[in-house]
């Protein structure tokens, strides 16, 4: 295999070779170039020649045939070529000026041609002022033939000169270009041969590199999937800080591809800041070129990803270089500590509320061995830690029951759950303490039980509040009995007492009114004044008023103190009952319809009777004078209970009475009839049923009464 020299001496020297052979074929091409500009330059040279001389012969071709015919369009080719002649008189004068043409030459070919022109121009001249015949003389006398033909010949001294320049310069041209090619074609040859030789030396030594990188792609290859399938995450940066690697879990955590992130500085890619001062971290590349040996970061590193989201991570950076050689790499593996910086704090937090609760929270190992003692538990029993760690938790509990932290470790391990109980346990100085105890069980990170966390908490206030409560209950009960009895009795009484004044008031009121109609049938038979009679008249329907009046604070009485049992009543039948039964309404009287079938509820069919038969009246009799009354019942029902709504046309309630509309003796409205009884009555019977009552009403848009009742079924 070469060595580094030989395979940089191989390519010096066909370096070497293919400079020589560029360089000789360089020069003979530009001696080719120079040889193609100077046949260039010789022709146009000739070509000027032939120009000039071609334009004096075309001005001199206008002379004559101005001179034959008079007309001065002849002229204008002679005016054209005298400006061709002038123009490359100037052109010749340049050459000569640079070198490549005989001054003197020059010089007297422009002298003969000023000649010829000013001979020209004299018999234009001649002609133009009508001296035809001394012009015609002028032009045989061949001055002007004279000068042309020495313009003739100085013009082919000087083009034969040239041609000879000429043929020089195509000569140098063809021998530049044979040599040229001869090189070429010995260069390529030599080339060949030496890329031959070459080729031959150096195949053995790419195909031993290509072997050995091969192998080194698998080792590459290698590295690079053991490092994209770890859990931490992996950058590698070359010796000037730039990234060439990144793993799976780096991408994630930076938030960078690695497409993306190849040739950046690490910086860009990797933001590290301090957690608590925010302040940018230095780069671990850095730190590495300055220091030579693995470092890593500050705690409470957090990584600042593409998106702007933050990790704390934990790392270290370590150089890459081969023994004996300068760095050439850095690798930086870090990782996220997110779940472990969670996991610390909620140990400390946990830690921290054990400490610091006012509960005693001791844990236990399966032997019943006190392991940790916080401060409510020194608190609450009088050991300090050291006085109770290490021992059995037995001593806790009185004589007698030291077993049973046995059969509590005993239960965890046959998985029974965590439960609370309520003891009595010893403190240090004897005293026996009641507690509510919780016990749970302890398990390591495989999940084997290891012991038993209980918290203990201190009842004693809560026992004596139960005994208080206990003693206070008793009492309660007893004196509930005696109120329960008295009530009933008072009740008994009230009953007795209504119906004995309903009976005794209504008795003598009931004489009055019969003695008062007696004497008013009398008046009108003419035994009284007009005035008597208006007296009778009045103690009549003031003793029906006041009868009327008993009888609803009687109806009243009894919807608030009879016991009434409750039963399925269908609604539909009772509704078409009353319509049947009470004249105020008949069809003739009141357009009244149930709409649909009523629900069936559960109620007493009395007071239904005399709650809805009240709830139709009203709706009857509270219409405006004229009006013929229109009342709609229908039922909806809705979460267990049956809605009854009771609509009118009627003259409506104002908002602000309809709060007391079901109060006993409420009588919003003197110029209709009534007592103002009814609707509490309504109030009191649909209360009595567990029920409730309200109203929707505005003034001249009549009004909706509901009634809400329990549906039979619900409560069957």
């Amino acid at each position: 295999m070469l060595g580094k020299s030989a395979i940089r001496s191989v390519f010096i020297g066909v370096v070497l070779v293919l400079f020589v052979s560029f360089a000789f074929v360089y020069v003979m091409g530009r001696i080719a170039v120079d040889s193609s500009r100077r046949l260039a330059y010789q022709r146009a040279v000739l070509l000027d020649f032939n120009r000039f001389l071609s334009s004096v012969k075309d001005a001199e071709t206008g002379q004559r045939g101005y001179l034959l015919t008079g007309d001065e369009r002849y002229l204008e080719p002679y005016r054209q070529a005298k400006a061709v002649v002038r123009q490359e008189s100037a052109a010749l004068l340049r050459l000569a000026a640079e070198g490549a043409l005989a001054r003197d030459q020059v010089a007297r070919l422009n002298s003969l041609s000023e000649e010829k022109f000013v001979e020209l121009e004299r018999t234009i001249d001649l002609r133009r002022s009508g001296g035809l015949d001394q012009a015609l003389e002028l032009v045989k006398g061949g001055s002007g033939k004279a000068l042309m033909d020495r313009i003739r010949a100085e013009v082919d001294r000087m083009a034969l000169s040239e041609t000879r320049e000429l043929e020089d310069a195509a000569a140098t041209a063809d021998s530049t270009s044979t040599l040229r090619t001869a090189a070429t074609a010995l260069t390529f040859l030599f080339n060949l041969l030496f890329l031959s030789w070459a080729y031959r030396r150096l195949s053995r030594e790419t195909k031993s590199r290509e072997e050995a990188l091969l192998e080194t792609s698998r080792q590459k290859e290698l590295i690079s999937t053991t490092l994209s399938s770890i859990g931490d995450g992996v950058i590698v940066t070359d010796a000037g800080g730039r990234i060439t690697f990144l793993n799976a879990e780096a991408e994630r955590l930076t938030g960078w591809n690695h497409s993306e992130a190849a040739g950046r500085p690490l910086p860009e890619v990797f933001r590290i800041v301090n957690e608590q001062t925010r302040r940018a971290l230095e780069n671990p590349v850095d730190k590495i070129l300055r220091q030579g040996n693995v470092v890593g970061l500050e705690n409470h590193t957090v990584l600042i990803s593409r998106t702007g989201s933050e990790a704390p991570i934990d790392d270290s950076v370590a150089p890459i270089r081969q023994p004996g050689a300068a760095l050439f790499g850095v690798v930086l593996v870090f990782r996220d500590v997110t779940r472990q910086r969670h996991a610390e704090e909620a140990r400390a937090r946990l830690a921290a509320i054990v400490e610091s609760s006012g509960d005693a929270i001791v844990t236990v190992d399966m032997d019943g061995i006190v392991q940790t003692w916080n401060e409510g538990a020194r608190t609450l029993f009088g050991y300090e830690p050291a006085e109770i760690i290490g021992h059995p938790a037995s001593v806790l509990f009185p004589l007698g029951q030291a077993a049973e932290v046995a059969a509590n470790l005993e239960r965890l391990r046959e998985g029974s759950p965590s439960e609370q109980r309520q003891g009595m346990l010893r403190s240090k100085t004897g005293q026996r303490v009641p507690v509510l105890s919780t016990l749970s069980p302890l398990r390591n990170v495989e999940g084997r039980l290891t012991g038993a966390s209980v918290i203990l908490r201190d009842i004693t206030p809560i026992v004596a509040a139960q005994e208080t409560l206990a003693r206070g209950h008793h009492e309660l009960e007893r004196l509930v009995d005696e109120r329960t009895t008295s009530l009933r009795e008072m009740i008994d009484e009230l009953q007795h007492v209504s119906y004995a004044i309903s009976h005794d008031m209504r008795a003598p009121l009931r004489a009055m009114g019969t003695f008062a109609q007696m004497l008013f049938e009398d008046a009108q038979a003419g035994g009284l004044s007009a005035e008597m009679i208006d007296y009778c008249r009045r103690i009549v329907i003031g003793a029906g008023r006041l009868d009327a009046l008993i009888n609803d604070a009687l109806n009243y009485t009894q919807a608030v103190l009879q016991h009434l049992p409750l039963e399925p009543v269908n609604l539909s039948t009772l509704l078409r009952g009353l319509l049947d039964t009470y004249p105020n309404f008949h069809p003739d009287k009141a357009d009244i319809r149930v709409e649909g079938d009523l629900a069936v509820v559960l109620g007493n069919e009395s007071l239904l009777t005399q709650c809805f038969s009240n709830l139709l009246g009203n709706a009857v009799k509270f219409v405006a004078p004229g009006v013929r009354p229109i009342v709609r019942v229908r039922s909806e029902a809705k979460d267990g209970s049956a809605r009854i709504w009771v609509e009118d046309n009627g003259i409506g309630i104002p908002r602000n009475s309809q709060s007391r509309l079901f109060g006993m003796f409420q009588k919003l409205d003197t110029t209709y009839e009534g007592r103002g009884v009814g609707l509490a009555i309504v109030r009191k019977v649909v209360e009595r049923m567990g029920g409730k009552v309200g109203v929707e009403s505005e003034p001249g848009k009549g009004s909706r009464f509901w009634v809400d009742l329990p549906l039979a079924t619900v409560a069957a």
